[in-house]
């Protein structure tokens, strides 16, 4: 189950008479797309093992979804994450589905145990237990995301940033780059390039000078000359060499400069660490040359805070008195508001949106909104030309007529009930008390989730709780 996508991996179904389960699988896809999700599910990637549910004779989709969604508030509270869970676990989670697929190849790579039923799940088909361990990495890497936009397909999934270091600790990514097809190969081996990741054991040998005194010193007689050895040395995985050799002996004596610069700095007051993802810490040698230290840290430490990582944002929840009028939302949509599909920045999607704020500023002029309603509405983009205010008057009055028409309420009636609004960046999460879950709504239409809105940029979701 991904943040916005119910994968149903077996449905088993229990009548009396076989005519009695004829269409459930029907009922159950349209109750899945209209269920409202709670809130603990935002942004989530959670296994549930089994959803019971007992069905009354002739349910239909409103009713068996509403005992999904009580359903859901149930098993949610055994919730575990994916890393701890045992294998008797009901319920786990993880931040999105590439991180749990990051721990699971933890776990390969380790030799650990994948027996249990939320890491068979993120197995891939085509790499059964019985393939070798780098077959299996290959096929998982390859394995296309539920969540993951069709647009992207081409561009390296954000989670093989973080399998690389793993990858390449236990000297694993050149036996990937073999195995991988030509196109997911090509795409590998480009962000090898762009991270500088290697295996470990393959990173060129550090020299090490080591200076060692005459022994006509230890007899007290001036020195005539020092010797100085060259060894070779090889950083073996999770080796500091900086914790057991002085950063003057790791330096080769070709860079004297480097040498005299660090010390100037350590002389001048204490270094800032530059932060490293900890994946990637294991496996930097410490041999390496100080500028490139430093870039592979700059990097990883970008990649670390990737804004496009589908990681969750912290919500801040605010009360209000006016949570439905974002319920105006789907009764638009059912009047043909956004009939085509648009981009976030088409010149249409961009009149749509003017049109949609000057509809709010109509509504805020005509009803006393409270404040929670008036600043989202203000912190909104000017309504702009004077054309997209006359149309906003239409659809001021195709959705009143709707809201009579179909739901048989007033417009006040369905923007006016307590809620309570968390925002996050592109997303907005409307939580309504389960006591105002009007049956009419629902069967209008007027309260089901409406999903990400170009016009505004936000992935908009109801919940009742």
């Amino acid at each position: 189950m991904g943040s916005d996508a119910i994968t149903v991996h077996c449905l088993r179904v229990k009548a009396p008479r076989r005519a009695a389960a004829l269409g459930v699988g029907d009922r159950l896809a349209e109750a899945l797309r209209i269920a409202s999700r709670p809130p603990a599910l935002a942004n989530r990637f959670v296994l549930i093992r089994r959803l019971r549910l007992s069905v009354p004779p002739g349910a239909g989709a409103q009713t068996i979804a509403l005992l999904i969604e009580r359903e859901w508030q149930r098993v949610l509270g055994a919730a575990v994450f994916i890393d701890e869970a045992g294998a008797s676990a009901e319920v786990v989670w993880a931040p999105a589905q590439g991180q749990a697929r990051v721990a699971l190849l933890a776990r390969w790579l380790a030799g650990e145990d994948d027996s249990a039923w939320f890491w068979q799940r993120l197995v891939p088909a085509s790499a059964p237990a019985g393939l070798p361990v780098a077959e299996r990495i290959a096929a998982l890497l390859i394995e296309p995301l539920a969540e993951e936009p069709v647009a992207a397909a081409q561009a390296p999934p954000h989670w093989w940033r973080e399998a690389l270091p793993l990858l390449a600790h236990h000297g694993r990514v050149a036996e990937a780059l073999v195995l991988l097809p030509t196109q997911p190969r090509a795409r590998l081996q480009r962000l090898v390039d762009e991270m500088g990741v290697r295996d470990v054991g393959t990173w060129p040998a550090a020299t090490v000078v080591e200076a060692r005194p005459d022994p006509e010193r230890l007899t007290g007689r001036m020195p005539v000359q020092t010797d100085v050895v060259k060894r070779t040395v090889l950083s073996e995985p999770g080796e500091n060499l900086a914790d057991e050799i002085p950063l003057g002996k790791v330096l080769s004596a070709a860079v004297p400069d480097e040498a005299d610069a660090i010390k100037g700095m350590d002389a001048a007051g204490p270094l800032r660490a530059t932060p490293v993802a900890p994946a990637a810490a294991a496996v930097l040698p410490a041999a390496l040359p100080a500028e490139s230290r430093s870039a592979v840290s700059r990097s990883d430490a970008s990649d670390a805070v990737d804004p496009s990582r589908p990681s969750p944002a912290p919500l801040l929840g605010q009360s209000t008195d006016w949570a439905g009028l974002w319920l105006l939302v789907p009764v638009l949509l059912r009047q043909g508001f956004a009939a085509e599909p648009l981009a976030p920045g088409d010149p249409q999607s961009r009149h749509q949106a003017e049109v949609f704020v000057a509809l709010l500023q109509r509504l805020q002029q005509r009803f006393s909104l409270d404040a929670v309603a008036g600043d989202w509405i203000a912190a909104q983009p000017s309504a702009g030309s004077e054309a997209a205010r006359i149309e906003a008057e239409t659809w001021w009055l195709k959705a009143r007529h709707a809201c009579v028409r179909d739901a048989r309420l007033p417009l006040l009636r369905l923007l006016r009930r307590p809620g309570e609004l968390l925002l996050s960046d592109h997303r907005i999460d409307i939580v309504m008390p389960l006591r105002t879950l009007d049956i009419r709504l629902r069967r209008a239409g007027f309260d089901i989730d409406p999903g990400y809105l170009p016009w505004l940029d936000v992935v908009l979701r109801f919940h009742y709780a």
